[in-house]
């Protein structure tokens, strides 16, 4: 495979279907961790209120007060509880939240093999960058490798290795670096290959006797629905192909690829089978 090694060109991203839903997944992930921390803080401020009322009152043993007094200590200390699990929900919706756009290029991104391609760019031109510059430290071609630096700055690729220590020893990149950047280059490039390849599939919808199978392109899912919902062994089968309920939908689902496509048929054939069993 021949790949042309060319300047990475920035460009304005637009604002897509994709975006608006990443935007409103974040939106909702901080209302729910506001919402739990603000029931957290109810709850342990209602817990030190109950406390609060006893103004330090020991359990009076053996007094006609000692079961009330138990009993109110319990429930602040059940609330006390309460608040800390809603606080560390808190915590992890937040997380979600924080994370939301970071997972890399996803392939429901209509703008994923641009993406790509331009990540796929940086990784070519890095490779170039990285012959050249184990080329000139051979030489000890000082001036040669300013330049350089200042290309691998620009390309953004292995910024932490830096070609021009203080000490003013360059020294050559380790063969495992251009064999970890040709094997990223590949698995780039599979995924621009087969995104182009999902373009080209049509969409489908195959109405069965107990079930619906559908290939939806502008949902980048296959989706199979069913009239109820299905029994333990049925559920299972679509498990074990990666397939998840989706409540936005109620259908299972699963992310649109050429590996779900093939699962997508083993589940249909298994199900088919299942059902004229029964």
């Amino acid at each position: 495979m021949i790949y042309l090694v060319c300047d990475f060109i920035s460009q304005e991203t637009k604002v897509t279907d994709f975006i608006g839903k990443q935007n409103a997944k974040k939106a909702r992930f901080s209302a729910k961790a506001e919402e739990l921390r603000k029931s957290s803080n109810n709850k342990i401020s209602k817990s030190y209120e109950t406390i609060d009322r006893f103004e330090g009152q020991p359990i009076l043993v053996g007094h006609h007060s000692e079961k009330t007094h138990r009993s109110i200590l319990k429930r602040a200390h059940k609330q006390a509880d309460l608040a800390i699990e809603d606080a560390k929900k808190a915590e992890y919706y937040e997380r979600k939240a924080e994370s939301v756009g970071k997972g890399g290029i996803s392939s429901l991104d209509d703008d994923a093999i641009l993406k790509l391609e331009e990540k796929l760019a940086k990784h070519i031109q890095a490779h170039e960058i990285i012959r050249n510059i184990n080329k000139a430290v051979r030489k000890n071609d000082v001036e040669k490798l300013k330049v350089l630096r200042e290309q691998q700055l620009q390309c953004g690729i292995f910024m932490d290795y830096d070609i021009i220590p203080a000490d003013g020893k360059a020294k050559e990149f380790g063969l495992y670096v251009a064999v970890n950047n040709n094997s990223t280059i590949k698995r780039i490039q599979d995924r621009i290959d087969e995104l182009k390849m999902l373009q080209q599939c049509d969409d489908t919808e195959e109405d069965h006797e107990n079930f619906t199978y559908q290939i939806d392109k502008a949902e980048k899912r296959i989706l199979i629905t069913f009239e109820g919902k299905p029994d333990e062994n049925i559920r299972t089968i679509l498990k074990s192909r990666a397939f998840k309920w989706s409540k936005t939908r109620t259908a299972w689902t699963r992310i649109l690829t050429q590996n779900a496509i093939s699962a997508g048929n083993q589940v249909k054939d298994e199900l088919l089978k299942y059902y004229e069993s029964l």
